[in-house]
């Protein structure tokens, strides 16, 4: 979904390690150009995609958050 947006450079996906058990889960990792997509529209289209998902049976295993790199995204995501 991020690939087709106007302003993404790139995405990756992975896995992260859970803290303090041996729980992986899916990542996504998106770099963007902050002048051609704000960060704004992109923690929308993540909500939006994870909707989708919100009477799916695993729904309590599939865990949703945003990881961001520095404070001021941090803050602007928990707006969300």
């Amino acid at each position: 979904m991020f690939q087709a947006l106007n302003g993404v450079n790139s995405v990756e996906q992975g896995f992260v390690k859970g803290v303090g058990d041996s729980t992986f889960y899916e990542a996504v990792l998106v770099n963007y150009s902050p002048k051609t997509i704000s960060l704004t529209r992109l923690i929308e289209v993540h909500l939006a995609t994870q909707k989708s998902r919100s009477n799916h049976s695993w729904r309590d295993k599939y865990r949703s958050a945003i990881y961001t790199f520095s404070k001021e995204h941090a803050e602007m995501a928990q707006l969300f």
